[in-house]
């Protein structure tokens, strides 16, 4: 069973309704706005509901976020959510709404509820963020596009604090405004320097969806969050956000988390009686370099799994449907790091068997499993060299190198290897060192 937050706006009834009833009937528990802020007493208290949505999106293991109607509030919570470590799935429910540029109601700031602005401290003018700021570390929520803002900001800050974060100084936005692909770097610099940062200022003069998600993100971070607005009125206009699809929401990162269609796949995904676990394919790439064994590691940089991001594995992925054994070894690693390789251990052709339509041939690896966690894979491990190709990093994984047995048991030891690779490479290493394996 899941217990899953739906995060979409309240006024959708009959759309909330329709996923929460395909949801509870599966089993799950479902954690729906409007229900967590029913009594006549709540009705109308941003601070109640704004906490009561907290508390759930804690209490969720995933969000579930309705993308055809996909708003500000939606925005601040998924930040919030990504930040909680939670899994984030959107839902669309109309494929032509969630690829049309939308267009948004009238709403000032203070409408935006979720977002805590009765809480949180807007300030008018830069001479009184001096001194608040003074040798913090200080990032700026505000759009790439406020070219001329960031600058006059910039100018007007970076004398107070130790170091200022804003996206002139932590990206390329002349690549990001022509190169899609590089919206993931651009995002991954954005939080980490929301996580440097003591001090989040977002410019609420004109406030997007982009900077709804960091103030989201940073306040689950623990950041303190601070307004600057240098129009008083332009604060206060009721402003009509410029028509954009979910896809131009960079920040949010739906290139990376999952989105399902329809109820139905709805329905498949958290149904708990077709829980499975993947096979996947975790080659040790083996080299022979001066007279000794080395194997090839990597860090991993998956977006949907933050909590072992940058900690060490070896390339892999899932075997397709029909794909044996050996290509999907070759197909991965070709994929991950460039490289050509063939499996070291037997392939066992002769050992096959054939009825009808279907053929199965054996195969000697060595398996894990993990038991408890987020990571639902069998890994099939299979020793192999290389025959071809040129190492080079992806996006699935970065800083590749080769390393010794002795370096790999200190890897073991201090517990950096991701645990469903870590006893495959341990009964390796047991193989290693005691000559098993060439």
């Amino acid at each position: 069973m899941s217990h899953v937050y739906i995060c979409s706006p309240h006024r959708l009834e009959k759309e909330n309704r329709a996923i929460s009833d395909a949801l509870t009937q599966l089993g799950n528990t479902v954690y729906l706005p409007a229900d967590l802020c029913s009594s006549e007493d709540e009705v109308g208290d941003s601070k109640t509901i704004r906490r009561k949505c907290i508390e759930a999106i804690e209490s969720a293991d995933a969000v579930l976020c309705f993308l055809d109607d996909y708003g500000m509030d939606c925005a601040w919570e998924l930040g919030y959510a990504e930040k909680a470590k939670k899994k984030i799935i959107g839902l669309s429910l109309d494929h032509y709404r969630l690829n049309s540029a939308r267009i948004s109601k009238p709403q000032s700031v203070d409408d935006y509820w979720m977002h805590g602005w009765q809480e949180h401290v807007t300030i008018a003018g830069f001479e009184p963020l001096h001194s608040r700021i003074r040798s913090k570390t200080v990032y700026l929520s505000i759009p790439v596009r406020r070219k001329e803002a960031i600058l006059q900001i910039q100018e007007a800050l970076e004398p107070y604090a130790d170091k200022l974060h804003t996206p002139l100084t932590i990206m390329n936005c002349d690549l990001l405004s022509t190169a899609r692909e590089s919206w993931h770097v651009a995002r991954h610099n954005c939080i980490e320097a929301i996580e440097q940062s003591q001090i989040v200022i977002v410019y609420v003069d004109d406030y997007g969806m982009d900077s709804a998600w960091e103030l989201g993100y940073a306040e689950r971070a623990g950041k303190e969050i601070l307004g600057l607005s240098l129009d008083t009125a332009e604060r206060h206009r009721m402003r009509v956000l410029r028509p954009q699809t979910v896809w131009d929401y960079w920040m949010h990162g739906w290139k990376e988390h999952s989105i399902v269609q329809g109820l139905a796949m709805l329905s498949d995904l958290f149904d708990n009686s077709k829980d499975f676990k993947v096979p996947v394919i975790c080659p040790i790439i083996e080299r022979h370099h001066l007279g000794s064994v080395q194997i090839l590691i990597q860090e991993r940089v998956k977006e949907s799994d933050k909590e072992y991001y940058g900690v060490i594995e070896i390339p892999g992925g899932k075997i397709l449907k029909n794909e044996t054994i050996a290509e999907a070894l070759k197909r991965e690693v070709k994929e991950e790091c460039g490289l050509d390789v063939v499996a070291s251990e037997s392939l066992s052709r002769e050992n096959s068997y054939t009825l009808h339509k279907s053929k199965a041939s054996l195969f000697e690896p060595f398996a894990v499993a993990e038991e408890t966690g987020d990571h639902p894979f069998i890994g099939i491990f299979v020793v192999c060299r290389v025959v071809g190709g040129e190492l080079r990093a992806t996006s699935e994984g970065i800083n590749q190198r080769w390393v010794s047995a002795s370096e790999l048991d200190d890897l073991l030891a201090n517990k950096a290897i991701l645990p469903i690779i870590a006893p495959g490479l341990t009964k390796y290493l047991q193989h290693m060192l005691e000559g098993a394996v060439t």
